[in-house]
Parts: structure tokens; C-alpha cells; sequence
């Protein structure tokens, strides 16, 4: 079954306070920004994309369990697959979500200064990237306009004659399978079978290009269509169930480990949240 999410630019500000700004959700085809509070109450959380955080009011705490002492920094770069904790005090933090296949964790690893385990922090940009979040917050652009100030401040450019991040282009094939069929539950065998590969040649490959295993990628996914569609109108609950979770509980869950947020801190009040999505 086929789910076709009419992307666009949209905003819920139902009763906005003016005193309290909205928390920002901003929805692409590979990357996905939030700004607003997060990583409450020293969440756990088992990331199934890889992100580049930063925190805009003051320092995170970041835990890894291979080190006793916590990471405190204002940006983080953090690898799907790699479990931590993480601590802002639900202040307001920037998360921008990454491509699967790790290119843009590649291009980001070089601006990094600090790492420990699997995860980098600190920034030789991180004033210029904490101001141009509360500059976004304040003022939200229209989606093209984001995507490509994105590209343009945060990524470094490609230096010419480069070797692209190598990607097997069976995997991409399984993920835009996964995109546009979100609530198929298509075996990985037949998908497999599909990209021309055994179930155990794509399960190895999958997770060595994502970081997670396939079925991970299908969760997270569903958690970005349940959000495209509270966007065109929907309840949390009418979109987590169309896209596919058995029920709210199920979401629950897997919307807390991902992002280190319960939903109804970032979802269910839409009276403070604005939704923008663009299929740029």
C-alpha cells in the first residue's frame, strides 16, 4: 500500500502564545530539522538517524557508556545506531536529522574537533551554528529557502575531483521501496530478492550503510509520515495508526527512544508546534 503525503508548506499555531515560541518541525526528503525542547529528564535514546545537535540556550550533557565522565558541549554529531543520554533540561535544542547512508555524517566529521567513542562534539563553527538556529527559530524561512541555507552554512562543499561516500546502490533501492510502501511489511527476503541480493547480504549491508538494521529504518520512517500527515490535518493518534504503528503505545515508545522526547512534549501540542514540509 502505497501512502501519498501531500508535501507542503504548512504551519499549526492553533492559540500560540505569543510569550512561548513554537517549536520548529521542518520535514525533507533526507533531512529533518526540529527545534524546541528536548532530551528531557535525561532520556535514552537509541538513535535511528544520525544527527547534528545544538543546544541554543546552554551546554547538553551527553553520556556514552564506555566513558564515566559526561560529554558538555553546545553541538554534537551523533551516528545512527549509537546508544547515549542525553540532558538539556528540555531547553531548546536543535536537531537536524541526516541523510540514512551517512554522507552527510561523512562531510560533517572533518568540522568536528572532539570525539569520544562514536561521537563527535564541538564545532570549529559552533557560534556561527547556535546563532543561525535562534535565527531560524525566530524567524522560520519557507522549507526551500531552509534546505538550502542548510547546505550552503552547515555542510562543507564538496572539493572537486573528490571520491564521493561510497553507497551501494541496492541500498537505495531498499530505502525508497521502504519510503514509498511505509506500510507494506515487506519481508527482507523479498527485498532481497528485489535488489538482487541475499536476505543475508542485505541485512549486513543495510546496517553497515544506515547504522541500524532495516526494520529500525522502517519505524523511523513512519515516525517522519506520521508527522507529515498531523501536517495535512490529522490527529497524532489518526497518524500514527495510518502510518502504520499497531497502536499509540507502540509510537510512544518508539518516538521516545529515537529522539529522546515523549511525543506529547513535541507532537501533541500543536497549538505549539508549526509543521513545514517540502518535498525539496
Amino acid at each position: 500500500m502505497t501512502v501519498n503525503v501531500a508535501l507542503r508548506y504548512i504551519s499549526l499555531e492553533r492559540g500560540m502564545q505569543e510569550t512561548e515560541r513554537a517549536s520548529l518541525l521542518y520535514l525533507w526528503n533526507l533531512r529533518t530539522l526540529y527545534i524546541g525542547p528536548l532530551f528531557e529528564e535525561s532520556a535514552n535514546i537509541l538513535p535511528a538517524a544520525s544527527s547534528l545537535v545544538i543546544a541554543l540556550d546552554e551546554d547538553m550533557l551527553i553520556r556514552v557508556r564506555t566513558h564515566a565522565q559526561p560529554i558538555r558541549t553546545r553541538v554534537a554529531l551523533i551516528p545512527a545506531g549509537v546508544a547515549f543520554s542525553a540532558e538539556a533540561r528540555n531547553r531548546d535544542v536543535a536537531s537536524l536529522y541526516l541523510d540514512p547512508v551517512g554522507s552527510d555524517l561523512a562531510r560533517l566529521r572533518p568540522r568536528m574537533t572532539h570525539q569520544i567513542g562514536d561521537i563527535w562534539y564541538d564545532c570549529d563553527q559552533s557560534a556561527a551554528l547556535i546563532q543561525m538556529m535562534r535565527t531560524i527559530h525566530a524567524s522560520p524561512p519557507p522549507p526551500a529557502q531552509l534546505a538550502l541555507q542548510i547546505e550552503e552554512q552547515i555542510f562543507p562543499p564538496i572539493a572537486a575531483g573528490s571520491t564521493p561516500h561510497p553507497v551501494d546502490p541496492r541500498i537505495w533501492q531498499v530505502i525508497d521501496h521502504v519510503k514509498t510502501h511505509p506500510l507494506d511489511n515487506t519481508s527482507s527476503e523479498v527485498l532481497a530478492a528485489h535488489a538482487g541480493m541475499t536476505d543475508a547480504q542485505l541485512r549486513k549491508s543495510f546496517k553497515q550503510a544506515t547504522g541500524i538494521p532495516l526494520r529500525r529504518y522502517r519505524r523511523w520512517h513512519r515516525l517522519f509520515i506520521t508527522a507529515s500527515l498531523m501536517a495535512c490535518g490529522k490527529t497524532l493518534t489518526e497518524a500514527a495508526l495510518t502510518a502504520g504503528f499497531s497502536d499509540s503505545s507502540h509510537f510512544s515508545h518508539a518516538f521516545r527512544e529515537m529522539t529522546g522526547v515523549k511525543p506529547s512534549t513535541m507532537l501533541r501540542r500543536k497549538e505549539n508546534l508549526r509543521i513545514f514540509t517540502s518535498s525539496s
